[in-house]
């Protein structure tokens, strides 16, 4: 499956909504897989036997390509949590606009590069190199952003806690 695209790497497509999920699916994968995006892991370093996970969503904000791949404008937001006894903590975790180069082969997407936007002053010139206008848009605007009650509902699930399992920082 080969992305086409007129305007090259500024150009947004329509894009078949299995292969939307499939691409999502490997960023968030990616991102709760490799350690590296969570600057401090406070809860890994530091309290190693809660075994913490990293939970993310990601929010597709636009999809374009340059030749044979796809750059894949997402939000993501990601979350350090572990399960202490019949509750949850919380460690770090962050939220950003991030583009990820993926490729298809065979059916399968792969994430080739990951970019994220500079800080501090900084920032929104990266974004506007980063993403098209409406991206930017998109991202400034804001109401991007996965409430942080998704990912909790989704660890809460993933550790076999209760719906309404608390989060507790004392520990």
């Amino acid at each position: 499956m080969k992305p086409s695209s007129e305007n090259g790497s500024r150009s947004s497509e329509p894009v078949n909504e299995s292969v939307r999920r499939a691409l999502l699916g490997a960023i968030e994968k990616y991102l709760e897989e490799d350690p590296s995006h969570l600057e401090s892991k406070y809860l890994a370093n530091e309290h190693p036997e809660l075994m913490p996970r990293t939970f993310c969503s990601v929010q597709m904000i636009e999809l374009r390509t340059d030749g044979s791949t796809y750059l894949v404008g997402v939000d993501s937001q990601c979350h350090e949590l572990a399960r202490k006894g019949n509750a949850m903590v919380e460690g770090t975790g962050f939220s950003v606009p991030q583009i990820a180069r993926m490729e298809i082969r065979n059916g399968t997407p792969r994430l080739v590069s990951l970019e994220d936007p500079e800080e501090g002053a900084r920032y929104l010139p990266t974004l506007r190199k980063m993403f098209t206008e409406e991206g930017v848009l998109k991202i400034t605007e804001g109401g991007m952003e996965v409430p942080i009650e998704t990912i909790r509902a989704e660890a809460r699930k993933a550790f076999g806690l209760p719906a309404d399992a608390k989060i507790i920082d004392d520990f």
